[in-house]
C-alpha cells in the first residue's frame, strides 16, 4: 500500500520514459532521479573551453503536470542550491532567467527557482492577465510537460548568452 505512486508523480515518471525525454537523454539531458516530489537531472551546457558543460537541476514536480515544476541549479555533492558562483550566467536572457536576486518572500529564497514563464514561481509571481497578454508562448500548459521546461533551460545553456558560471 505504501508504495503507491501519486497521480502526479506516475504523470512525470510517464512523461519521462516517453520517446521526447528519452530521445535527448545523455545527449542534452541526463540521469534523472526522483525523490518524489523533486527531480533531479543534469542540462548539458554549450562548450566553453574550461568551463562545465552541464548543471544539474531540482525541480519540484508537485501537481504535475497540472502545476508547472519549479526548480533551480543544484549542488548535488551538498544536496544544497548551487553556490552563486557555480550557477550557469550570461547576458540578455540568460541573466534574466538564472538571476540570482529573485524570488522573494513569500515566493522563495534568492535563487530558488528559474525566472520563466514555465517556472511555477514565475508564474505564481505575476499577474495572469499580464504573463497571458505580454508572453503567450511561453506560460506553461500541461500539454507541454517536462519537456518543454528542459527545451528552454537547455535552449538558454546552448545560446550564445551563456558565458559559464557566474564566477567570484
Amino acid at each position: 500500500m505504501g508504495n503507491e505512486l501519486t497521480p502526479d508523480e506516475r504523470a512525470l515518471r510517464a512523461d519521462l520514459e516517453a520517446a521526447p525525454f528519452q530521445s535527448q537523454e545523455g545527449q542534452r539531458w541526463g540521469n534523472p532521479t526522483i525523490h518524489w516530489p523533486y527531480l533531479y537531472l543534469w542540462v548539458k551546457a554549450r562548450f566553453i573551453p574550461e568551463k562545465v558543460d552541464r548543471y544539474w537541476l531540482r525541480l519540484n514536480c508537485a501537481g504535475y503536470p497540472k502545476h508547472a515544476p519549479t526548480g533551480t541549479f543544484w549542488n548535488m555533492e551538498r544536496d544544497v542550491q548551487l553556490e552563486n558562483a557555480l550557477r550557469p550566467w550570461g547576458v540578455g536572457e540568460v541573466e534574466l532567467v538564472f538571476r540570482i536576486n529573485w524570488p522573494n518572500p513569500p515566493y522563495g529564497d534568492p535563487g530558488s527557482a528559474l525566472y520563466m514563464l514555465c517556472d511555477r514561481i514565475g508564474l505564481e509571481s505575476h499577474d495572469s492577465d499580464w504573463t497571458e497578454a505580454k508572453y503567450p508562448g511561453t506560460i506553461w500548459t500541461p500539454e507541454k510537460g517536462i519537456i518543454y521546461y528542459l527545451d528552454e533551460v537547455t535552449r538558454l545553456l546552448d545560446s550564445q548568452e551563456y558565458t559559464g558560471p557566474r564566477g567570484p
